[in-house]
Order: structure tokens, then sequence, then C-alpha cells
């Protein structure tokens, strides 16, 4: 049975072959061969959720799928070994789902999130479908992945304060940021007047491109079902400054981040200390005027 104790292993690769001996990823597998397409798909997305949770996506597409790559640039960051346990399964269902369903089922992160650029926008706009904003940049992976791990930040960040409903999947979450119409099954938890407030914020921001038809009114109400009410006195200081936040996190040119390799929820309210400093100081250029 594998263990916790680090000191038991002598590397990350006896390591990865003591988990694929353990009961956890046996049963796991077993559940795997045995399960129809439907179940498989489920499976998948509780992968994709696990790897979301713990920010894995930059290190699983730098590494193009490997997952012993993956496990053992995290071992070499001393990630604890209950962590590392978790975030290899959902690797490992990922992994049997590429190599063993049918194609129908056989989809890649990377494949999942691409942008449809050959598709014609009116085309797009007239599948009546919302929009969504803007944000990822595709055909420089560097920046890619580094945006793709701010907008996981923000995913977990979220969640904490409550904005979102916990469940909500990182594939969806990383959909309302491709700029491609769609329904992103975001259920918004908080009040709607933060809602309508963070999204004219993120409107302005040059890292989110400009789009017809996408205004924080029409993100409100078709995206995400809410009636759209932009009073600031309806929201109290501690929201305002979470918007503030989220915009700060989001911000490519705020080069000082520091994104953790673990499941700890403590380094989003340490960025935010930073962070609000930065903003309440008039340094940080892109959220004036909140």
């Amino acid at each position: 049975m594998i263990t916790n104790n680090r000191t038991d292993y002598s590397s990350a690769d006896e390591w990865l072959e003591a988990l694929k001996q353990d009961d956890a990823w046996l049963g796991k597998l077993q559940k795997l061969e045995k399960s129809t397409p439907a179940e498989l798909n489920r499976e998948r997305d509780i992968a994709h959720k696990k790897m979301g949770d713990y920010l894995l996506f930059g290190h699983w597409d730098t590494y193009n799928h490997n997952v012993l790559k993956v496990v053992q640039e995290l071992w070499d960051a001393g990630l604890s070994l209950s962590n590392l346990k978790n975030m290899t399964i959902g690797m490992l269902i990922l992994e049997y789902l590429e190599q063993n369903t049918d194609i129908s089922i056989q989809v890649s992160i990377k494949q999942k999130r691409s942008s449809s650029k050959s598709k014609a926008k009116p085309k797009a706009k007239s599948s009546g479908k919302p929009m969504t904003l803007k944000y990822y940049t595709h055909g420089n992976n560097g920046m890619l992945i580094r945006q793709r791990q701010r907008v996981h930040l923000v995913l977990k960040m979220w969640r904490i304060l409550g904005w979102i409903d916990p469940q909500t999947t990182a594939n969806d979450f990383d959909a309302f940021f491709e700029g491609e119409p769609r329904h992103c099954n975001i259920k918004w938890t908080a009040n709607s007047t933060i809602l309508t407030i963070l999204l004219q914020e993120l409107l302005k921001q040059t890292y989110i491109e400009e789009q017809t038809g996408c205004a924080a009114k029409s993100l409100v109400e078709q995206q995400f079902g809410k009636t759209a009410n932009s009073d600031r006195s309806r929201i109290k200081k501690d929201s305002e400054e979470n918007i503030m936040l989220t915009l700060f996190v989001l911000d490519p040119k705020n080069h000082d981040l520091i994104f953790q390799r673990s499941g700890d929820l403590s380094e989003v309210q340490d960025i935010k200390i930073s962070a609000l400093q930065e903003i309440f100081a008039g340094i940080l250029r892109s959220t004036k005027g909140i």
C-alpha cells in the first residue's frame, strides 16, 4: 500500500509505480474498464475538477499530457504526497481516456479549450448562445499557460468567496474566458450587483478584447440568468476589494504573482494582501476608477 512518507521512496518514478499498484488507482482503473461512454464522460469531468482545484492544467499542457514528467516536477517542488496522489489519479484517469476510449469521448484538455478561429463570427452569433469574455491568447503557449493559471486562481478565489457554485468545473470556467458564444453552466450565487460591477470593470481592462454584443448587462442576464444592477451602494467594501483582486490576478502585467503548486488555499489571502497594498497606494493601473 502506498504511503505519504516521502522517505519510503527513492524517486518520483518509484512513487508513481507504487501508486499504480495501489488499491486507490486499481479500483478506479477497474471501474473505468467497465464504464459506459456516459460514465466515462463523468469520470473525465471529475478528473478535470481535481486538476482545476490544484491549478495543474499548465503543467499538464506543458509536458504534453505526460504523467511521469508532471509528477517529477511536483515531486521536486516538495508537494505533499497526499495532494500529489489526488492530482496524479486525476492525470491517470485522463491518460486512460485518451489512450483507451472511443474518439467521441477522447477529448484532450487542449482540444476542448482551443478557440475556433475558423468559425465566422456572424455564424456564432446566430446560434443564440450568450457571449463570453475574450481573455485567452492562443498562439503563444507560454502566455496561455500563465493565463490559465491566473483564471484557475480566480476560480478557486470565487469558490472561497461563495460567488459561484463550488461544483463549477474548471472546463466551464475556462470557457467563460475563451470569447466564443456558449453557455458556460456557471451558477452565480452572490448578489447580482457584485456580478454586474465585476463584469463592467473586467470589460474595461486592456487584457479583455472588446467584442461586439458583449456588454455587462447582457452577460449578467443571458449568461448568468440574473437581473443587472450597478448600484455600488448595494455592495460592501470587502466585495469591492475582491473585485479589484480579481482584476489584479488576471492582469498579465502583474508579474509578481506566485502560483503555489499545492492544494493549500492560503495563497489567495497572501496575494490579496499584497495586491490591495498596491491598489490603495495607487500603483495598480488596471483598477483605477473602482
